[in-house]
């Protein structure tokens, strides 16, 4: 019997039975469309985390520490020597808080280089009001959008060119000390709005390092941010290695790039895990094709006997099955996958975006929009794994039916 003769008999075995046949793919596409819909929704996902991260953490850039504080602000030039490294940005902060209007609020003080921290970090450190204070040793300062206009209501407490006291408690060994500053506001931030480090902050003060050292009565920085000439893993790895020897093991470097692989490789193994849970239904519906090739192999028995008894060859028989189970899981897998897609794309439309708890920061209110991506990778491969597993369970029913003897197949009632 020819291939095209194969499938053309399969074709109508199936569509004599046409109820039991579409609930036979109705379970494989099920089982498919729970496969898309999870990892269709979870690539969204990772990838608008993806995004938070981008905006929050340069992948290019490294965070050195000192594992016994003797790191200090002229050692950002030392560092700027080294090869790869573009700018190395000392960074003083303290925590501190402001009165205003009647009420305290916790905020960081943050000394840094103006030019060198909006070297590092580009549009995430840019003033929507104001300007960048050019003089390192002025007393002009800049302020998160938060402290701006904490309560969003358009009717700030601070504005451009007014005065603005922080205050902040120095430990001494007889008692805790209260320190104040006053600095003019000279810039509002853009709203940060995302996970971030090195000092990026709604409710941060920002001002000249040189200032913050006298205020602090300290060369010491707390962390040098670095900016290299590449985020590839090759050039972090060679601008790590050579930090580290230039202290002799005495600061701690991390990578951005590495905490955005950590949460990369997090959602990976969600993804095998999602991966997994899915299969058990696709694993139930491929008992559900062996059960009805077996039920359709007793009542098509002296059908198989009359095949057999004009010379049709057990291999023609085993193909005859099996492509029908490959037809079902064929059709279940492409219906399947286009159901899980559009079901995502429903669910996601119907809950809007996501926001995070408010309680944990500020960035937390900016909501997560996740966009369904349809990689071909996960349509084609749900199609595939649908077919597969219909012909694995469909094997065994293929197989006796090849095996059965025509005699006693004709005789069957």
């Amino acid at each position: 019997m020819r291939p095209t003769d194969i499938l053309s008999y399969s074709l109508s075995a199936i569509l004599r039975r046409k109820l039991r046949a579409t609930l036979t793919i109705l379970g494989v596409a099920i089982g498919v469309a729970a496969i898309v819909a999870l990892l269709t929704l979870s690539q969204g996902l990772q990838g608008a985390v993806a995004y938070q991260l981008q905006a929050g953490l340069a992948t290019d850039t490294l965070m050195v520490t000192s594992k016994d504080s003797s790191l200090f602000v002229k050692d950002s030039l030392r560092i700027e020597s080294i090869d790869h490294v573009l700018v190395a940005a000392p960074l003083v902060q303290m925590p501190g808080y402001i009165e205003k209007n009647g009420s305290t609020s916790e905020i960081m003080i943050v000394g840094v280089d103006f030019d060198k921290y909006r070297a590092v970090y580009g549009q995430a450190f840019t003033v929507q009001l104001g300007e960048m204070p050019s003089d390192p040793s002025g007393e002009l300062i800049v302020v998160g959008v938060e402290i701006y206009d904490p309560e969003q209501n358009s009717s700030p407490p601070v504005r451009i060119g007014d005065p603005l006291e922080i205050s902040w408690t120095k430990n001494t060994v007889s008692m805790p000390d209260v320190k104040t500053y006053t600095g003019h506001v000279a810039g509002v931030l853009n709203e940060i709005g995302t996970m971030s480090t090195g000092g990026l902050s709604d409710i941060a003060v920002y001002v000249p390092i040189s200032k913050a050292s006298e205020l602090f009565g300290t060369d010491a920085c707390n962390l040098i941010i670095v900016k290299l000439d590449g985020s590839d893993q090759a050039t972090i790895d060679a601008a790590t290695s050579a930090i580290e020897s230039a202290f002799n093991g005495h600061v701690q470097i991390s990578s951005s790039k590495r905490i955005h692989d950590l949460v990369s490789g997090v959602f990976d193994t969600i993804n095998i895990f999602l991966l997994a849970i899915a299969s058990i239904s696709l694993m139930v519906a491929g008992v559900g094709i062996m059960n009805i090739m077996m039920v359709s192999l007793v009542e098509r028995t002296k059908e198989i006997g009359i095949l057999k008894a004009l010379g049709t060859s057990d291999r023609t028989i085993l193909l005859i099955f099996l492509c029908e189970a490959g037809i079902i899981g064929l059709i279940g897998g492409l219906v399947g996958a286009l159901l899980g897609y559009s079901s995502v794309v429903v669910i996601v439309r119907l809950i809007g975006d996501l926001t995070l708890p408010s309680d944990i920061g500020r960035w937390a209110a900016e909501p997560i929009t996740i966009t369904p991506v349809l990689d071909p990778l996960i349509f084609v491969g749900a199609m595939i794994f649908g077919l597969i597993n219909s012909l694995v369970f469909g094997l065994y029913p293929s197989w006796k039916s090849s095996r059965m003897a025509p005699v006693a197949a004709l005789r069957s009632e």
